[in-house]
């Protein structure tokens, strides 16, 4: 004689046969996954496994992962353009120092020439 988990006695019958299945256990096309038929899915623990159902802590605590790691890449990024813009303008600071002092050598340099030509070669750039 056999009992079920709630204490009902079954024949030899019933203990072979498995009954017919319930909602959750009607497979979808495919085989892989339960068909709910548009029901409510409640109760649903955090994913073990890559390909199971995730619950809204679950969900939003993944958001907000990806939310702040990709706010801490956008300041990262931002901080170096910062960087890189300040150092474009020193070097743009720079060159334009030096092409002055280019042309201002170039211009005292013209001068002295000049001068020395008027001069006979004597002249003095000081």
């Amino acid at each position: 004689m056999s009992i079920d988990v709630f204490g009902r006695v079954l024949n030899d019958k019933q203990k072979h046969s498995r009954g017919v299945p319930g909602i959750g256990y009607k497979l979808t096309e495919d085989g892989l996954d339960f068909d709910i038929e548009d029901r409510r899915l409640c109760n649903v623990r955090a994913p073990a496994d890559a390909r199971d159902a995730i619950n809204f802590e679950t969900l939003y605590f993944n958001i907000n992962s990806i939310s702040e790691a990709n706010e801490k890449v956008k300041n990262k990024f931002e901080a170096q353009i910062i960087e890189l813009e300040r150092r474009i303008s020193l070097l743009e600071a720079a060159s334009a120092d030096e092409s002055k002092k280019r042309s201002r050598g170039g211009v005292a340099q013209a001068r002295a020439a000049q001068l020395s030509s008027e001069t006979g070669g004597r002249a003095r750039i000081g």
